[in-house]
């Protein structure tokens, strides 16, 4: 037990560098596969999903609008507004080191791998090679630290626990997409359909204990605190803070494993369709309605037991998270 809460210290006063370490392995691991041409598959049937289901008169236009906020000429006017608008010059000055820094870096980074742009049919004409995406990369660095920013010098409470719930919804629905979408087209369909259900499984049980703190009298949890039974004092921080938690519980992790269990299923599907020999668009059907009808009748299965049982479930979770807390001296 020592042994656990150690690693839990060591994770919370690391957390930045172990995000940046994961964040790296990542990267390392798609450059491996652009090298090895081992993503050709993923792309090839990302690229077939999207000319065949997004690409019309309504998507088409909106994708290009957030294409363009990642264009050159984006970054740069927000840059220039925000040095001529800001009095504290400072930040607009880091802005644009954090522009500059990013978009060598892009350069550099391109012509190491110098992937090749597709022939295929292109929504707007760019030149140079593919990856990394520049649009993608210094998207991400300049907007990411601009929330960064609004993070640190925003004094409103509740914009603050925005902005890190925002930032953690993204951050956490690329690792499950990145884990699906790099693990399904090597896997088998047997394994790839549990990878479905576990996707399936998580956003059933944290929608679960999303509903049970928000339906749980907080008095039994003081009733068990001044016990001092191992949990409860957690349990109260819980119910203290019912919106935050179940906003995490039910929007962050219950619709982030909602989108990515339909991610799933297309890659599913695609891969049934080819054993079956039968097409894609009906097999996306219906795995897509058995996904959605699992998901729906879980979440509402288990809301009543939530309801029911709402206490004894927000212990529950709350003692298995002390035992990843510092132990106070």
């Amino acid at each position: 037990m020592q042994k656990v809460k150690r690693i839990g210290e060591f994770i919370k006063k690391n957390l930045k560098w172990i995000l940046l370490f994961l964040c790296t392995i990542i990267f390392l691991d798609l450059v491996e596969d652009v090298f090895e041409k081992e993503i050709m598959k993923l792309d090839i049937i990302t690229y077939n999903f999207i000319s065949t289901y997004l690409i019309s008169d309504f998507v088409t236009p909106i994708a290009k609008i957030i294409t363009n906020l990642g264009g050159a000429i984006s970054l740069i006017s927000i840059t220039i507004i925000l040095l001529v608008v800001l009095k504290n010059k400072k930040i607009g000055i880091a802005v644009m080191i954090n522009l500059l820094i990013s978009t060598v870096l892009n350069i550099i980074l391109k012509n190491v791998v110098q992937r090749p742009r597709p022939n295929e049919f292109r929504l707007i004409t760019e030149t140079g090679y593919s990856f990394p995406s520049g649009h993608s990369m210094v998207s991400m660095a300049f907007y990411g630290f601009l929330i960064y920013l609004i993070y640190k010098l925003v004094k409103n409470s509740k914009i603050k626990w925005v902005i890190p719930v925002t930032f953690l919804a993204f951050f956490i629905s690329f690792i499950f997409s990145f884990s699906s979408n790099t693990i399904m087209p090597k896997v088998n369909l047997f394994v790839g359909i549990i990878i479905l259900l576990l996707f399936i499984a998580i956003g059933i049980v944290f929608d679960m204990i999303g509903v049970a703190v928000t339906s749980t009298d907080e008095e039994p949890l003081h009733a068990m605190s001044s016990k001092k039974i191992k949990g409860a004092k957690k349990a109260v921080s819980f119910k203290k803070n019912a919106d935050k938690v179940s906003s995490f519980c039910n929007d962050v992790i219950g619709d982030i494993c909602g989108i990515v269990s339909g991610s799933a299923g297309v890659t599913i599907s695609t891969s049934l369709s080819e054993k079956l020999n039968t097409s894609v668009l009906y097999t996306g059907l219906v795995i897509t309605a058995l996904t959605a009808a699992l998901t729906i009748g879980g979440k509402a299965f288990f809301k009543s037991i939530a309801i029911k049982n709402s206490n004894q479930i927000v212990h529950m979770t709350a003692k298995v998270l002390s035992i990843f807390e510092k132990k106070k001296k």
